[in-house]
């Protein structure tokens, strides 16, 4: 034979056929008894044409009459990765050693095709990409048959090449995709044809790894299978086909189930991690790998210069703990603005606390307001005293504050740092002595004056002091200092010696105490709030002239009885009987108190 003359029989070849299948059947529709022979009369060896270079596209062409063009089409070009077809695929994911067929399309071509029966039938070429498990017309799984030659291996089985043809069933999506993609079919999702059609299948492997992964989003650190998984792969492109939007959505929503268990943010994205950061300087990965760093720069928290895939130009997402360290509050307060503006997660006891992570973004504004702000303990260092002084300047309005919304079970107390600093600007605009002679501390002044702290605390806030200063250089308010001269005319005793306290009124009246906290509760009783000439403290008064009406109108029951010689019980079922009433019905020790008035007809008072 002459290597430049054409073939004596012809052989069509299908736009979506596997050449070197091609040249097996052409060898035999010209007598060749197989693929090996027809190699070893034309001096071709069979991995030339795999690679299909010039010099042996140009000697089949002029054998077989197709052009080298078309006989290119599938000829494998790269070492890792290779044009093969319209698109590109790994070549380790190219079955070499053996055929996968779908016995289903092979008898339809023996029905259908021309020529020599045996040498109808023909392998696509997407069935050599390990990615396709099934056939994308007829959705039963590809057999491997162990040949290299199928026209071979159609002429060893013969007719028994279409008994027991495997169960036909719906038409696996993704695999038709992926043919689809091999033989240039057109266009079916648009997130998805932007990429090489081996990282899509890897990327549609790896999201439906996450798609399979258990209710709380654990993460298991390896696709079973790898990227061979039909089922992940098959999962995952029910969710990428849907576009960009869709994927950053499930994304979300498997972040979401994981955020709040996970030990290592980053091993929430585990798998894809391990998959994309050996290949992030590769073009063909590049929308991939920008998609999940921008994604997880979003949904997990890192700090500038931290290294996803790429590094992080800046902090996104904040926990409770790096908030509170880059707006030096404390995790308690950051926790309470979380609450506040909605971001939470509910508890395995259905209860809701603070979500464990939240975008920075969305409370950078109240985090800064609440800087502003100071809880009483940090008010309290600020000022140089103890809660117990601040809480007496809260109380009387010296320093203002802010109280913590309702929803709050305890109430948290904030207080302006601009009301601080205000405060200790006004102390030292207010001291003008030369020296610090003649005064003492507030403690002291109390002992000296017979007051109490909040007292002279009011008159130093309340600017009624001239004389105030502090010891040592910083104003401190533990180390503030008074003239006791200064402070007793504003504490004078009022004139409360003539008066009745509660321990007189019982004596008075001849009755206990719990009735006369009764009597001045329902101020029967006119009350007065004076200070106690003894213990300088403010308590409850009556004017003896007030307790000498209420004798010479009213009469108690034990002293009706005592007067009349009766019993109380006795006395007090006449007095029930005759419709008498007590000035108010007590309950317990309380004694009853009459009206002179009613008993008098009785002859009682």
């Amino acid at each position: 034979m002459m290597f430049g003359s054409k073939l004596a029989r012809e052989v069509a070849l299908h736009d979506d056929e596997c050449h070197v299948m091609f040249v097996s059947r052409m060898a035999k529709a010209n007598s060749y008894r197989n693929l090996d022979e027809f190699c070893w009369m034309t001096n071709l060896p069979l991995s030339g044409l795999q690679t299909m270079n010039d010099e042996t596209a140009g000697l089949l062409s002029a054998w077989s009459g197709v052009p080298k063009r078309r006989l290119q089409r599938f000829a494998l070009t790269g070492h890792n990765v290779t044009t093969f077809g319209a698109t590109s695929v790994r070549r380790s994911q190219l079955e070499m050693a053996t055929l996968r067929v779908c016995r289903h399309c092979l008898c339809q071509d023996m029905a259908a095709g021309h020529g020599r029966a045996v040498t109808r039938p023909y392998v696509r070429a997407a069935w050599r990409w390990m990615v396709i498990g099934t056939c994308p017309i007829h959705g039963c799984d590809l057999e491997a048959i162990s040949a290299g030659d199928i026209t071979a291996w159609i002429a060893r089985r013969g007719d028994a090449l279409c008994w027991n043809l495997p169960e036909i069933r719906e038409p696996d999506l993704a695999d038709v995709y992926f043919s689809n993609r091999v033989n240039g079919a057109g266009k079916a999702s648009e997130f998805l044809d932007e990429l090489p059609a081996y990282v899509a299948a890897e990327f549609c492997t790896v999201m439906g790894h996450f798609k399979n992964l258990p209710e709380d989003g654990r993460a298991r650190n390896r696709i079973p299978d790898g990227f061979m998984n039909g089922s992940c792969r098959r999962e995952g492109f029910l969710i990428a086909k849907q576009g960009k939007e869709a994927v950053l959505s499930f994304l979300s929503h498997h972040v979401h189930a994981a955020i709040e268990t996970a030990t290592e943010f980053m091993d929430i994205y585990g798998v894809a991690r391990r998959w994309l950061r050996k290949f992030v300087n590769d073009p063909d990965y590049r929308p991939v790998v920008e998609l999940f760093q921008r994604h997880a720069e979003q949904h997990i928290p890192m700090e500038a210069g931290d290294v996803f895939l790429t590094e992080v130009k800046e902090r996104q997402v904040h926990t409770v703990r790096s908030a509170a360290v880059e707006y030096q509050l404390t995790p308690d307060r950051v926790k309470n603005v979380i609450e506040k503006y909605g971001f939470t997660t509910t508890t395995p006891d259905g209860g809701v606390k603070a979500a464990r992570v939240f975008p920075r973004a969305a409370l950078h504004e109240q985090l800064v307001l609440e800087t502003q702000f100071v809880t009483t303990p940090e008010a309290a260092s600020l000022l140089g005293c103890t809660w117990q002084f601040l809480d007496i300047l809260l109380q009387q309005g010296h320093l203002p504050y802010h109280a913590n919304s309702e929803d709050y079970a305890r109430v948290f107390r904030r207080i302006s740092r601009e009301s601080v600093v205000s405060l200790l600007a006004r102390l030292k605009a207010q001291r003008n002595c030369v020296s610090n002679d003649g005064l003492v501390s507030i403690h002291i002044a109390t002992a000296i004056c017979h007051c109490k702290v909040p007292e002279i605390v009011d008159l130093i806030f309340g600017g009624k002091l001239t004389k105030v200063s502090w010891s040592g250089d910083e104003l401190l308010l533990k180390n503030l200092l008074v003239d006791p001269q200064e402070v007793l005319p504003h504490v004078a005793l009022d004139e409360a010696e003539n008066y009745l306290d509660v321990a007189a009124l019982e004596k008075a009246l001849r009755t206990t105490t719990v009735t006369i906290d009764e009597l001045l509760k329902r101020e029967v009783l006119p009350v007065e709030m004076r200070r106690h000439p003894r213990t300088r403290v403010h308590q409850r008064f009556v004017h003896p002239v007030a307790v000498e009406q209420f004798l010479d109108k009213h009469i108690s029951l034990s002293t009706m009885a005592r007067e009349n010689g009766r019993q109380i019980a006795g006395l007090k079922q006449t007095l029930d009987k005759e419709g008498i009433k007590p000035i108010f019905e007590p309950t317990g020790k309380i004694a009853r108190f009459y009206r002179r008035s009613d008993v008098q007809r009785l002859g009682l008072a």
